[in-house]
């Protein structure tokens, strides 16, 4: 009877020990395929670059198209946690090209709130495209932005996922006189432009 009973305590305890080792080693295996994959994901790849180039020289030729004074792409990013848990939601721009003599901004543009331009953003899920001068009403952010650094048009275009959801935009400035029509692109060209940038969401999103 004893021996039955210390039979059964030994069996139970083993089955308890091979379940515990169990769980714990398919617990690292996961982490270590996270890890792996991780790893993988922040490699530098050729494919990565070659998207990266692509995606460059297409903005690049557009502003040289257009004449536009500088064109980029801003991208949405989770930016950590706030202190219940709910995602800081920012964007940061990734690709930037300029005409000689015209400042670079992209540096300065990394990590930004997006509540700093809540007016904006709501525009972007919306709208096939936003076109806004230093006077437009609305984008109170946006145009105190404008202003500072000399921008008298900007053409914001969402890129949007397979499921709509909006990525993030492109952009594009012209710089100078407010009241040089020349210094601004026609509305007649923003359809165009639309369609255009259509083709780079894949890029971006892969």
């Amino acid at each position: 009877m004893e021996s039955n009973i210390l039979v059964a305590i030994v069996t139970g305890i083993s089955s308890i020990t091979v379940a515990v080792i169990t769980v714990v080693v398919k617990d690292w295996l996961d982490k270590r395929k996270v890890a792996e994959k991780t790893a993988k994901d922040e490699c530098v790849k050729h494919e990565d670059l070659d998207n990266m180039m692509y995606v460059q020289e297409f903005i690049e030729a557009l502003r040289l198209e257009y004449n536009f004074d500088r064109s980029g792409i801003c991208q949405f990013h989770n930016g950590g946690k706030f202190f219940k848990g709910h995602s800081m939601k920012k964007f940061s721009m990734s690709f930037e090209t300029t005409k000689p003599g015209i400042e670079k901004i992209k540096r300065g543009m990394q990590n930004i709130m997006v509540s700093e331009f809540p007016h904006l953003i709501n525009g972007l899920l919306n709208e096939n495209s936003l076109t806004i001068y230093q006077d437009t009403q609305g984008f109170p952010a946006t145009t105190r932005e404008m202003i500072s650094n000399g921008i008298v048009q900007s053409i914001n275009i969402p890129i949007r996922g397979l499921s709509g959801d909006l990525a993030g935009f492109v952009f594009l400035h012209n710089i100078g006189d407010p009241g040089d029509p020349s210094e601004m692109v026609s509305e007649d060209a923003i359809d165009d432009l639309c369609r255009r940038t259509d083709q780079i969401s894949g890029y971006i999103l892969k």
